[in-house]
């Protein structure tokens, strides 16, 4: 019969398999010795009984015992999700496990708590974090707590959506892409992420938010590679309707935020992508944002190699729908000879002058306006003037002159393009 001690035992075997001190198999194999071959409808009768005659003093449990319980169901067997669910409804379980699954996510209860650190401290760009490691975020090391959290989306969205806010690791909302039916969530649940003060919690929500104009987007640059038949042509049209149907909503939604955050993210997204809808870079250069734009170009630190500055001049350089001459776009091209001059002094962005580099170069400099270009060469030959690289500095300050040698060799390269 299901007790106190059996509880103990199934968080022991959990917490033991999300701690990686035992590997799935084992798991399945520890939880079949303890909660034998029974049936799900026979566990949830123990586990009634259980519950219904616990002490006063464990009453306040009650959502620990019923999450740690369901976790160990479905780390027994992930096929017997409506089994589950059936029987949590049926024995009015549902809010206990909510409350049960949104202590674990708090984190409060120092042996009931899922400790999570994701390594984004290093990303400027939090929409390039997570571009880079989508996928790589848990599911299936926390499958059991995924199906369990899946129970309560189907059961109660407003329970759901309070989970997500509770949960401090994001770890739900990063693996809601993960799901084998896809876990949607409400513009308006997007727009209250997008209000918080957490950058990372921000770009999730704006990636999720951009998830299907994503694929739409890619699915129409392959259609557009056979676009002579006439059934990829009415594939065409279609996937148009749609891409301008998810940016009408990527509108609404950007309009309900701040000025700040908006330009942060639609910039985050444009270095990520590398192709980015034209209307982002309209957007972008509204003259209520161009100064936001410019700080954000210009101290992010986002912008740390030659691509992602050919990338701003892309946007820049797209017309804007008005022009004030307190927002001239100088003020967005200087941006971008700041963030270059900064990478040679800063010794970051640029490590070589190979041919990538040159080609990059070559665009950036097709872009940049003259005054730019001048005032770009200026600053650089100021550099090079500053530079050890004579005989006399490889004979007494030898690691100076290799870093020198290195940081002139890049010099002469820009200064031969400019």
């Amino acid at each position: 019969m299901m007790d106190i001690k059996i509880i103990a035992e199934l968080a022991d075997i959990i917490f033991g398999h999300w701690n990686r001190i035992q590997e799935y198999r084992e798991v399945k194999v520890h939880l079949k010795r303890v909660l034998g071959k029974k049936s799900i409808s026979n566990l949830f009768k123990e586990f009634k009984t259980f519950m219904d005659s616990l002490p006063n003093e464990h009453i306040k449990k009650k959502p620990i015992y019923t999450a740690i319980f369901v976790l160990a169901l479905f780390g027994q067997n992930l096929d017997e999700s409506e089994q589950i669910r059936k029987y949590l409804k049926r024995y009015e379980l549902i809010s206990l496990l909510y409350g049960g699954l949104a202590m674990l996510i708090k984190g409060t209860k120092p042996n009931f708590a899922i400790s999570i650190s994701w390594g984004d401290g290093s990303f400027r760009n939090k929409y390039q974090f997570l571009r880079r490691f989508e996928g790589e975020f848990g599911f299936w090391d926390y499958i059991e707590f995924f199906m369990a959290a899946k129970i309560i989306y189907e059961e109660d969205k407003d329970k759901f959506r309070r989970l997500i806010k509770e949960d401090h690791s994001q770890l739900l909302l990063l693996n809601l892409n993960a799901y084998k039916h896809e876990i949607e969530i409400p513009v308006d649940w997007t727009i209250d992420l997008m209000k918080t003060q957490d950058q990372l919690l921000q770009n999730i929500a704006f990636y999720l938010l951009t998830k299907k104009l994503r694929r739409d987007i890619e699915r129409l640059s392959d259609a557009n590679r056979y676009q002579d038949t006439e059934g990829e042509k009415g594939t065409q049209n279609e996937l148009y309707t749609e891409i301008e149907s998810e940016l009408r909503k990527v509108e609404y939604t950007l309009s309900q935020i701040e000025d700040q955050t908006r330009v942060s993210l639609l910039l985050n997204y444009i270095l990520a992508e590398k192709k980015w809808p034209k209307c982002f870079s309209t957007w972008l250069l509204e003259p209520k944002v161009w100064l936001i734009l410019s700080k954000e170009i210009r101290d992010s630190k986002k912008i740390n190699t030659l691509e992602a500055v050919l990338c701003c001049l892309e946007v820049i350089k797209t017309k804007a729908k008005a022009s004030h001459k307190q927002y001239r776009k100088e003020i967005l091209y200087n941006a971008t000879v700041e963030v270059m001059t900064d990478f040679i002094r800063e010794e970051k962005g640029i490590y070589e002058w190979a041919e990538q580099e040159k080609k990059i170069f070559k665009e950036i400099c097709e872009i940049l306006p003259k005054s730019c270009k001048t005032k770009l060469k200026q600053r650089l030959c100021k550099k090079n003037k500053q530079l050890w690289t004579c005989k006399i500095d490889e004979l007494v300050r030898f690691d100076i002159y290799l870093k020198d040698q290195r940081k002139q060799s890049i010099i002469a390269g820009m200064l031969t393009q400019l």
